[in-house]
């Protein structure tokens, strides 16, 4: 999604057992500028609704949709659940 949209960011909340996994993989893949782990937030509220803005614009920008359309079948694809799994059970391996 990088190269499609440079300038969207993704915020992920928590901090379960894949946060380390998640992290190493930010940084091999430099995409610190774009992916932050957040930890917890006790005010979750207000991050949904800051999100929640972003998706509003999301609907009005039938470009944008139409891109990440075209693209959604290969991405799906590329992070189905199976080489998630994969990768995850060759991390705690090494």
């Amino acid at each position: 999604m990088k190269q499609y949209y440079p300038d969207w960011k993704l915020n992920i909340f928590g901090n379960g057992e894949l946060f380390e996994f998640l992290n190493k993989k930010i940084q091999a893949l430099a995409l610190e500028n774009q992916v932050s782990l957040k930890g917890v937030s006790s005010q979750i509220e207000k991050e949904y609704e800051s999100g929640s803005s972003k998706i509003v614009e999301l609907i009005g920008n039938q470009s944008v949709r139409v891109r990440m359309s075209e693209n959604a079948k290969e991405v799906s694809r590329k992070y189905s659940l199976s080489i998630i799994m994969y990768h995850v059970s060759m991390e705690r391996i090494i």
